[in-house]
């Protein structure tokens, strides 16, 4: 997936293991966040398009929702169009 955006093989591969794991490792230990899960603040969209595009562009201009609600599901109405 990732040489058709240009990589190299070896980038390519150290992209794949990275974002593509066979295991996802979990640290009960640790505070949630990459690498040890996901937040709800997390901007994966712009962490996509910076992969795409080889770091040219940064993000995709949306942003992550600021308005989470404390009972599930947790977040906000969807961002209008």
């Amino acid at each position: 997936m990732f040489k058709t955006f240009g990589y190299t093989m070896d980038e390519a591969t150290s992209l794949a293991l990275e974002w593509l794991p066979d295991v996802l490792p979990y640290d009960y230990t640790s505070a949630a966040g990459y690498p040890n899960g996901r937040q709800l603040t997390d901007d994966i969209a712009d962490n996509l398009v910076a992969i795409i595009t080889r770091g040219k562009v940064k993000g995709d201009l949306v942003g992550p929702h600021s308005d989470y609600l404390p009972e599930f599901p947790y977040l906000g109405r969807p961002h209008k169009a």
